[in-house]
């Protein structure tokens, strides 16, 4: 059996969202698809990251305490979808900046505070893009 580790989130139901990232084909995967009018389907079986770093993604506190932060969900697997096709070769890295943009308007849309949105996408940008470098593709493992 071959795996590959690393992920943190499985989509189980498929997401279909607008984007402004119109590549000049259609780019289809497993699990992704991107049309030439910038529509990207995420289907179920999807498994992604979310967000990176130290940062709360679905809630802090305890109990009856607790603040649920789940208007980070869609936007980050959103951002992962591009940037695995930019780690496969499929969606050129020139998107990237442009990818970004769309994370934040995501994250605003959803009523992230200003100001951790600002401290997610400078975040963001100190990775320099490695997040959708070939070089950084998740390991294959193979059980013996």
């Amino acid at each position: 059996m071959k795996w590959r580790g690393g992920y943190k989130y499985q989509v189980v139901e498929d997401e279909v969202i607008k984007t402004p990232i119109c590549p000049k084909e259609d780019i289809k995967t497993r699990f992704l698809w991107l049309q030439r009018n910038g529509t990207l389907t995420i289907w179920w079986g999807y498994a992604y990251d979310g967000a990176s770093g130290p940062t709360f993604d679905r809630k802090i506190g305890w109990g009856r305490f607790s603040i649920k932060l789940t208007d980070t969900m869609v936007p980050t697997a959103v951002h992962d979808a591009f940037a695995q096709l930019m780690r496969e070769g499929l969606l050129s890295r020139e998107w990237l900046p442009q990818v970004n943009i769309l994370l934040n308007q995501m994250l605003k849309d959803r009523g992230m505070w200003w100001l951790r949105r600002r401290l997610w996408l400078r975040g963001v940008k100190l990775t320099g893009g490695s997040f959708a470098d070939p070089k950084n593709a998740k390991e294959i493992f193979t059980s013996l």
